[in-house]
């Protein structure tokens, strides 16, 4: 990922000129399945701001059961990311991100502090994966996006070969 060039994991020779990655970032972030016997929740919300998406970061919760093969006949399980500055506070471990996604979660639903507790979930902290340094690539800043939202690179005739890939779920 762009990361990685930035930091120099892979040495290139030639070397990459950095006009081909330096408008883009990474966030930093992890994803999260929680289960619970009902469900409490809206298919699909961002609980810290109302906006899945700004400068500073992105988060977004849904109905993980609307894709299983049986919805009908499937558990309850809420799934969510969050990225950017907005992981600031959830904590470094499985179980403090938990809590911390469960109290958001009261808060944002209007539900009695200490109601959710689920012994039955998985986090996938991006944070402490050596070979993953983002969840999300995003310019830089505005002056790098176009009216309609594509990104702006001026590259002479150039090859790229660029990818990236985590499973959904």
């Amino acid at each position: 990922n762009i990361k990685i060039l930035k930091e120099e994991d892979i040495a290139f020779s030639p070397k990459l000129d950095p006009v081909l990655y330096n408008h883009r970032d990474w966030w930093i972030g992890f994803k999260i399945f929680l289960e619970y016997p009902k469900k409490f929740y809206n298919d699909a919300f961002s609980p810290q701001k109302n906006e899945y998406y700004d400068d500073n970061g992105e988060e977004l919760f849904w109905d993980n059961t609307v894709s299983a093969p049986d919805p009908d006949n499937a558990p309850n399980v809420l799934a969510g990311y969050v990225g950017g500055d907005r992981v600031n506070g959830f904590g470094f471990t499985p179980r403090d991100i938990k809590k911390s996604v469960e109290d958001l979660m009261e808060q944002h639903f209007g539900m009695r502090e200490g109601s959710l507790n689920t012994d039955s979930y998985l986090v996938e902290d991006w944070r402490t994966k050596p070979f993953i340094k983002g969840f999300l690539a995003g310019p830089l800043s505005e002056e790098n996006y176009e009216d309609n939202g594509s990104v702006i690179v001026n590259l002479k005739p150039t090859l790229i070969l660029a990818g990236d890939s985590y499973p959904i779920g």
